[in-house]
């Protein structure tokens, strides 16, 4: 159909959220795995075809500059950006991941084969989505404040909009930094931007999160795994299922 990228995501926060660890840990994993063996088919049907994950990103600052909390902005950050992520781009499971496991006294049933079919299926590009940044720490008498899914203490420092998102520009700044600093990949796109943090940063980018809008909109059937038609603004635009992928 001419469509060169493609951008499949695992939603992970989604796998068995009755809070069985070990059944989670374990279906995404052969999510990843059955993510890796599309990406390389992808390359092989057609070596010309660039293909991305999609990540639901996320920015935590200490709450204070006591140790434990920069300890715990970290860990927050390395599992919700890096133990899928890593997978992804370096093909392998990020050095923390041991730990992790052990922590949570899970075991990842490798298969025969599976290290090496997460090898030969990484992606050439990253994409995902920033909403608002949080903060993190390990005192449990601090008060969580509201918003989205992205909870933690109220960051001072940030206002709010009226549903409780910290509004923070910058966050996305340090955000394109870490990522390419730890991936190097120049092949980054942003599919959804929250709109309070979009009135922040310039009409270029206010323009380019309503073109992704747009070509969400213009699905071809409701509920089923089709491909957009192409948007006139953009015409590489590509909708798999639901949301949108804009390139630049």
């Amino acid at each position: 159909m001419g469509f060169k990228c493609f951008r499949m995501s695992v939603n992970w926060t989604r796998i068995f959220s009755d809070g069985d660890e070990q059944r989670r840990y374990t279906a995404l994993h052969h999510q990843l795995v059955a993510s890796a063996k599309a990406v390389k088919m992808a390359h092989e049907i057609a070596p010309d075809n660039q293909v991305g994950c999609m990540l639901l990103s996320r920015v935590s600052y200490p709450y204070t500059c006591r140790a434990e909390d920069v300890l715990k902005a970290q860990q927050v950050m390395q599992t919700a950006n890096y133990y899928c992520g890593d997978v992804h781009v370096r093909g392998e499971y990020p050095a923390f991941a041991g730990r992790l496991w052990r922590e949570k006294g899970i075991t990842i049933p490798f298969a025969e084969g599976d290290r090496e079919a997460l090898k030969e299926g990484r992606v050439d590009f990253v994409s995902f989505s920033y909403y608002s940044s949080s903060t993190a720490t390990d005192d449990p008498t601090v008060p969580v404040a509201n918003g989205n899914m992205m909870r933690g203490p109220a960051n001072p420092y940030l206002e709010q909009s009226q549903w409780g998102w910290t509004i923070d520009p910058k966050g996305l700044r340090y955000l394109l930094n870490e990522f390419y600093g730890r991936w190097k990949r120049t092949g980054v796109s942003m599919t959804n931007i929250a709109s309070h943090i979009c009135g922040s940063i310039s009409k270029r980018w206010r323009k380019l999160s309503q073109d992704s809008e747009d070509c969400a909109r213009n699905k071809l059937g409701k509920g089923k795994q089709t491909y957009n038609k192409f948007n006139p603004k953009r015409r590489n635009c590509l909708h798999v299922g639901k949301g949108a992928y804009l390139q630049r």
